[in-house]
């Protein structure tokens, strides 16, 4: 076995054991020694940890290293009366060594990952697999085994993320058991990968989180080398330097690139967050359907799910869910998100995007106003619906974790009765507004995320009690969202756009979600309104969280 520190009871030519079997003086004496490399070994290794991700450029999150650093120095009791007997465990048996000695020789050796010992015969076993129930054999003895929390490989049993995460990066807790989750797949190896894939931003600058810069040969290259780095999110290269930098960071402000460089930002393959139990994954979607319900009752429970009414409206797209809408659904009809509300035949789907591919049954739409609102029959075709005058099942798809939900927020000149918290406590039926009366050039709402996030999409909900239907009356308009670095220095070098709303953009009442136009990384999110007054129900944010630099 290899240790940590070289072998701190292997001098002048003595074993560890031959040590251990001297006299009790010297088993005292070996006991300090092991209470003092074991110190040594718990600083050494933090160190060396730390220099390892360094060197690879990697961002360490030190309250999140200290975590798992401690984590790593426990260990899970093993039911009673097994033994660790297979001679392939790379392990080693040592005799006499008492229990509280065995558990120190484990945490001192880096490869060992569990530890059983013997009372009645004075032995101590240390494995590199690690022990769980059923991989441990009967036994007559009295042996007692440890596994080691926080050393837990892909398909290993856990019960936190940090049991997985200091030997597979990227690695979570799901279900009990280490995996490649959410944002991140299996690599082949053993390890996970990011999923998703590099958006071309050349003529934006990168100037935050620098990793690293190194001398390549292609983009290629460079490319590969980002890809495969957890941490980096964003590079440039240079083929006239065949200089490629790497960073923790994407676009954090509107600054353009002096540089003739190519610039690229990582893109995840979904916002971060796990669906709710209540969800059910329908090939690349989760999907839970609402019991019947009006279609504004239906968009609340979504938003507080982190999700969306399914803005799906193709053939194509739809014929995949048949099965589970056939299943799941006990009405006619089902709610989706799709509308024609702020312009009469412009039908504009729930994230964002005006349709124009749509699954329409024989004959629809029919009925115009009021019918402003879309339904999905059985068949897997559309009508239109009245938004207001029915009771229908409703199917949620999910988006991900709201991470500006209950987050510290203020507001320009905020009116006590309808606070700035009003505006992400995830519920519509609450909102923030300023101060009536008084007149300001802008009116500003910002948001803490209390990390460095990459922000992917904002949702937006209208106020439901205000303020007329037409188009004159409606207030959802002349909106920008920003995502900046400071949290009231909020100029170019500060911030970039998101989403500029100049034309009404959402009915009263209603939510829609909108993407950036290329993923932003920061930390406050501010909405704001080129009028003096600003009110709105609800603003979410979906993106991906970024590990701090330390």
């Amino acid at each position: 076995m290899r240790w940590l520190l070289g072998a701190p009871y292997a001098r002048n030519g003595e074993s560890m054991s031959s040590r251990l079997l001297g006299r009790q003086s010297a088993a005292t004496v070996a006991r300090r020694r092991t209470r003092h490399h074991v110190a040594a070994a718990v600083f050494a290794a933090g160190r060396l940890r730390l220099a390892a991700h360094r060197r690879a450029g990697a961002e360490v999150d030190l309250q999140s290293r200290v975590r798992t650093h401690l984590r790593a120095f426990s260990f899970e009791d093993l039911p009673p009366g097994g033994d660790v007997s297979s001679s392939d465990d790379g392990g080693q048996t040592l005799s006499p060594v008492n229990a509280c000695d065995c558990r120190r020789l484990c945490l001192a050796n880096h490869t060992c990952r569990g530890y059983g010992s013997s009372a009645g015969t004075a032995s101590c076993r240390l494995t590199e697999l690690l022990p769980a129930p059923g991989s441990t054999q009967a036994s007559s003895g009295d042996w007692l085994w440890h596994a080691r929390h926080g050393v837990r490989r892909l398909g290993e049993r856990c019960a936190v993320d940090d049991d997985c995460s200091l030997l597979v990066a990227g690695a979570t807790c799901a279900g009990g058991v280490c995996g490649c989750h959410g944002t991140v797949r299996e690599d082949g190896t053993g390890g996970c990968r990011k999923a998703g894939n590099f958006t071309d931003v050349s003529g934006r600058q990168l100037a935050s989180g620098l990793i690293s810069e190194t001398s390549v040969g292609s983009i290629t290259a460079c490319e590969s080398a980002c890809a495969a780095l957890m941490s980096c999110v964003a590079f440039d290269f240079s083929a006239k330097q065949s200089r490629c930098r790497m960073y923790a960071e994407g676009i954090t402000n509107e600054v353009n690139s002096t540089d003739n460089v190519k610039s690229f930002v990582w893109s995840f393959s979904r916002a971060d967050g796990t669906p709710p139990a209540s969800y059910q994954e329908v090939g690349d979607k989760w999907l839970r359907m609402l019991p019947s319900g009006d279609r504004l009752r239906a968009a609340d429970i979504c938003l507080r799910d982190g999700a969306i009414l399914l803005p799906e409206v193709t053939r194509k797209g739809l014929e995949p869910l048949r099965s589970y809408i056939e299943g799941e659904s006990t009405s006619t009809y089902i709610w989706i998100g799709m509308e024609d509300m702020l312009e009469e035949g412009r039908y504009v789907t729930s994230d964002g995007k005006e349709a124009t591919d749509i699954a329409w049954d024989q004959g629809q739409p029919n009925a115009h106003d009021p019918d402003d609102c879309a339904v999905i029959n059985r068949n897997m075709v559309i009508h239109d619906a009245n938004c207001l005058n029915h009771q229908f099942n409703a199917l949620c798809q999910y988006v991900g974790d709201n991470l500006a939900l209950n987050r510290t927020s203020w507001l320009t000149m905020q009116d006590r009765r309808y606070p700035a918290r009003h505006g992400n406590d995830g519920d519509e039926r609450t909102f923030t507004h300023t101060t009536e009366g008084v007149r300001v050039p802008t009116a500003a709402w910002t948001v803490d995320l209390s990390q460095t996030v990459q922000v992917t999409s904002i949702l937006y909900a209208g106020r439901v009690d205000c303020c007329g239907s037409t188009l004159a009356e409606n207030r959802n308009r002349l909106t920008e969202v920003r995502v900046g670095s400071h949290p009231t220095a909020f100029n170019s070098t500060h911030l970039a756009r998101c989403v500029w709303l100049e034309q009404p953009f959402v009915a009263k009442g209603y939510a829609r979600l909108f993407r950036c136009t290329v993923p932003l990384t920061g930390r406050y999110v501010r909405l704001t309104r080129a009028k003096p007054l600003l009110d709105f129900a609800e603003l979410a944010v979906f993106g991906n969280r970024l590990p701090s630099q330390p």
